[in-house]
């Protein structure tokens, strides 16, 4: 008996229809806003150039970091220098308080196209530091304006100091570890026409060896406070 052959023919003229996955949705939605928040801007202002971004009015100020380093309240700035860290230059400061003495490095935007990019690596290469104890610490202020930070808090060593690390990258009105969040911060203030100028900060407290980050969790969460507050007040404020 013979086999029927295979019907290759389409059994119907209709034009099949896209099925798209709720996943697919999903990023077809996330891809429609990076379109939307990416152009808009430019669109507003009557162009639609990516490079069409405005000036950041406070790089005067973003500036002096690495002349002069930060003025943080209830500390004594007893150095201060710039290092050299892979490509960058950044601000490095010793801070005393009491018997407290911590090393504050700070990288401010120099350009108005520079973006924040994974920064804190180049810093754990520098001094060949390991990590661990990985968390969150919350940073909130409520003047200025209220503001919630969720830094990088975690332990880092090498054969000769153990520290416990906060680090973050601080803007106008808040700040985040990731670099996506400032993203989205400044295509926000682009609608507005303005900008979302940035600093990368690093606060090394240095720890008995290998000791508990929990020691030295409220000073590290007060001294991250009071820096993200004094760059919102006399950093990102334009003169």
């Amino acid at each position: 008996m013979d086999k029927s052959a295979p019907n290759l023919e389409p059994t119907s003229h209709e034009t099949p229809k896209l099925q798209l996955k709720p996943s697919q949705w999903v990023l077809l939605g996330f891809l429609l806003v990076l379109f939307l928040v990416g152009t808009l801007p430019g669109f507003f202002r009557g162009g639609w150039s990516w490079s069409d971004m405005p000036d950041i009015q406070a790089l005067p100020q973003l500036q002096t970091i690495r002349r002069e380093g930060l003025t943080v309240p209830g500390w004594e700035t007893t150095s201060h220098d710039t290092i050299q860290v892979g490509a960058r230059r950044w601000s490095l400061q010793s801070l005393k308080q009491n018997d407290t003495e911590v090393l504050l490095l700070l990288f401010p935007q120099n350009y108005y196209k520079d973006q924040p990019q994974v920064e804190w690596m180049d810093l754990q290469g520098l001094q060949s530091l390991r990590t661990d104890s990985h968390r969150t610490l919350q940073l909130t202020l409520d003047s200025p304006q209220p503001v919630t930070i969720n830094a990088r808090f975690f332990r880092a060593w090498n054969p000769r100091q153990t520290y416990a690390l906060v680090q973050w990258y601080a803007w106008h009105n808040g700040g985040s570890p990731a670099p996506s969040h400032w993203f989205f911060a400044d295509r926000q203030a682009q609608l507005r026409g303005d900008r979302a100028p940035w600093v990368a900060v690093s606060i090394m407290i240095p720890m008995e060896p290998l000791g508990d980050i929990e020691t030295v969790a409220t000073i590290a969460q007060s001294l991250g406070q009071d820096i993200q507050k004094e760059l919102m007040t006399t950093i990102f404020q334009p003169e």
